[in-house]
């Protein structure tokens, strides 16, 4: 069978991938005793400005 088209979702209109990846990092700071940074994480989602989110700091 032959590709004939591809389909790119970047801005998340056909599938809504940013919910659950809050959800996954919500869970794993639970998990090591912490509260997620939900408001510093939102800034980097989908390239809404520079991100002052780094994992490693919180």
């Amino acid at each position: 069978m032959m590709l004939k088209a591809l389909i790119f979702d970047f801005d998340g209109l056909i599938l809504d991938t940013e919910s659950p990846e809050a959800d996954v990092w919500t869970q794993i700071y639970h998990e090591h005793g912490f509260d997620f940074p939900f408001n510093d994480w939102v800034q980097t989602v989908g390239g809404y400005g520079i991100s002052n989110f780094d994992p490693a700091d919180h």
